[in-house]
């Protein structure tokens, strides 16, 4: 199978990712590819099989839970400061529209909104009703007249390309939206040091969710196909990652006792909330020139 960004046959890797969060005893194949290093699932999942992957009675990110609202809420707290830093030096401009894309249950709008007049727009096959004050669309990120039609000046792909099988359908939001937006796409970083110490347990893979798994420099030779932008990229924090490679850790420690898993499991709390480890994240920021 080719690499999705650079098309070599070639590969340094295969690994089997086990489904850590939802069913331990199934695993993905992915490929690192020799080439540019992009991580990618070898299997084609068809849509209409990749919406059971997204079940909103099962999906956690959609169903929530007590621990995992409370450990969203706080992430939430800091993309916000991230992505006012990044677009307005700390301070929301009043009159701003923003759309987060396969926002979920909305965890970062609902904190956006907090204290603010900004206008809130949420997509998500699984949108929730309205709620704090923003709105919420159930629809496909295909949907571009959906997309066209909330006018946003800010438009926000938080964790999910990596989800998506084709990157053209990213590449036709960017073409059909105005001169003068900005995108925010976050997503995880397969050149973080807590990739190498979690191993298969990390949970960026998220497998088989996640399609696609980038650092730096794939992602921007992949987004160089998109033409008329201008495109800067930083590494990010991200604590949260972290917590739930730990509990995935855990959960093969469970499955399969191993001196070494044990070791780490006694280890990680110390580097979670450090920067030894918690750049697990690649912030894009993208203004439209054209």
């Amino acid at each position: 199978m080719a690499c999705p960004i650079c098309n070599s046959n070639q590969y340094s890797q295969t690994l089997f990712i086990k489904d850590y969060e939802y069913n331990i005893n199934s695993s993905e194949k992915y490929l690192n590819c020799s080439s540019c290093k992009l991580i990618f699932r070898e299997r084609y999942i068809e849509e209409k099989d990749e919406e059971i992957l997204y079940e909103k009675s099962e999906y956690t990110p959609v169903k929530g839970g007590i621990i995992y609202d409370f450990l969203k809420k706080i992430n939430a707290y800091y993309e916000k400061k991230v992505i006012f830093k990044h677009i307005s030096n700390g301070k929301p401009d009043k009159k701003i529209t923003i759309l987060d894309i396969a926002c979920g249950k909305g965890y970062l709008l609902r904190e956006l909104k907090k204290n603010t007049n900004i206008n809130c727009y949420g997509i998500d096959i699984n949108a929730t009703e309205n709620i704090d004050d923003v709105k919420f669309i159930q629809s496909s990120y295909k949907n571009l007249e959906a997309i066209k039609k909330i006018n946003a000046k800010i438009i926000i792909i938080n964790n999910f390309i990596e989800h998506v099988e084709d990157l053209k359908h990213i590449f036709d939001i960017i073409n059909s939206v105005k001169k003068d937006s900005i995108f925010i796409i976050i997503t995880p970083n397969s050149d973080s040091k807590a990739r190498i110490f979690f191993k298969n347990c990390w949970s960026g893979y998220h497998a088989p969710r996640h399609k696609m798994i980038f650092n730096i420099s794939n992602i921007k030779q992949a987004f160089n196909k998109c033409k008329s932008i201008d495109l800067e990229i930083h590494k990010m924090h991200d604590p949260f990652t972290n917590i739930i490679s730990f509990i995935n850790l855990y959960k093969e420690l469970k499955n399969s006792f191993s001196l070494l898993i044990f070791l780490k499991l006694i280890i990680s709390p110390i580097f979670i909330f450090t920067n030894i480890m918690n750049k697990n994240r690649i912030i894009m920021i993208i203004k439209k020139n054209k």
